[in-house]
């Protein structure tokens, strides 16, 4: 009975926690696509603008190599992709 109740009782935390998770999250993701669209001309945010996940966020960039911008933004400590993280046919 005892394991059931701390069973329960960790739930709950863990709950309370991602909540909070996501809505630092999002205010983070929020923010850094405010930025990057006024400050980088020729940029497209795809997907829905709010509608997302809390920890994700998508750009296409004209006139830019997706190689160079992954190896530009890695020496900043940066961590990025340039494709899909679809698996192929989906």
């Amino acid at each position: 009975m005892a394991g059931i109740v701390a069973l329960g009782k960790a739930i709950e935390m863990a709950t309370e926690r991602m909540y909070n998770d996501a809505q630092r999250l999002s205010g983070y993701r929020d923010r850094l696509i405010k930025e990057v669209l006024e400050k980088i001309p020729n940029t497209i945010l795809t997907g829905h603008p709010q509608n997302r996940l809390p920890n994700h966020v998508s750009f296409c960039f004209r006139f830019i190599e997706g190689e160079s911008m992954l190896l530009m933004l890695d020496m900043k400590g940066i961590a990025i992709s340039s494709g899909s993280a679809a698996p192929p046919g989906l």
